[in-house]
This record gives C-alpha cells, sequence and structure tokens, in this order.
C-alpha cells in the first residue's frame, strides 16, 4: 500500500480566532502510495474507523505529527493496514470479470 514514507520538517497554521495566519514548525509523516493514486489512499483512510485526516501536497499524503499523540501512534498503523484491505476489496469488486455481461452493469452509477 505504501511505497515510501519520510519525515518531513514543514509549517502549519494555528488555525481561525485571532491568529489565522501564525505559522509555527511541525514535522509530517510523507506518504507516497505504492499502487493507486494519493487521493484514493487519502479517501480511504479518510472513511476508516476511526478517520484519519491529512494533507495532499506534492503527490504525497502527509501526517502532522502535532496531531498525533504518541500513544495514537498504534492506532495510525491499525488505520493504514484497514484501508490497505479495504482498497484490496474495493479493486477487486470494481474490476470487471472476462466473462461478465458490460450491458448489465450500464445503469449502475461508477465510484
Amino acid at each position: 500500500m505504501v511505497q515510501s514514507a519520510e519525515p518531513v520538517a514543514g509549517t502549519t497554521f494555528l488555525g481561525g480566532g485571532s491568529v489565522p495566519l501564525q505559522e509555527i514548525s511541525t514535522y509530517c509523516v510523507a506518504m507516497a502510495p505504492k499502487e493507486g493514486s494519493v487521493d484514493g489512499l487519502a479517501k480511504a483512510l479518510r472513511q476508516g474507523e476511526p478517520g484519519v485526516m491529512g494533507r495532499v501536497h506534492q503527490d504525497r499524503l502527509f501526517f502532522d505529527l502535532r496531531s498525533v499523540f504518541p500513544h495514537q501512534d498504534a492506532e495510525l498503523v491499525n488505520a493504514l493496514e484497514s484501508a490497505r484491505k479495504t482498497a484490496g476489496t474495493t479493486k477487486s469488486a470494481e474490476t470487471p470479470q472476462p466473462d461478465e455481461d458490460k450491458t448489465q452493469g450500464a445503469g449502475n452509477p461508477s465510484m
């Protein structure tokens, strides 16, 4: 599921209110998917349980470690594993079988 993962120094914003543009330093894990798109990986993680939000940038998915507590590391790994399993199930379900009548599914919306 993941081709590469590396630590990356970056910046993030404090948020809204009185300091919406104030930047602070942070560290992220930047991941590139082995198969499929980075958007597909991000979607699978968002829809998982627990849902995991990342930021897509330059064909990689970034997780800001400032927002992941040390006791949540295992949950993040489990979410990645679950997303891999879900992506594998979805991929095989969307792949038409060689003997499938292609006209039967013409009215179904695509994913």
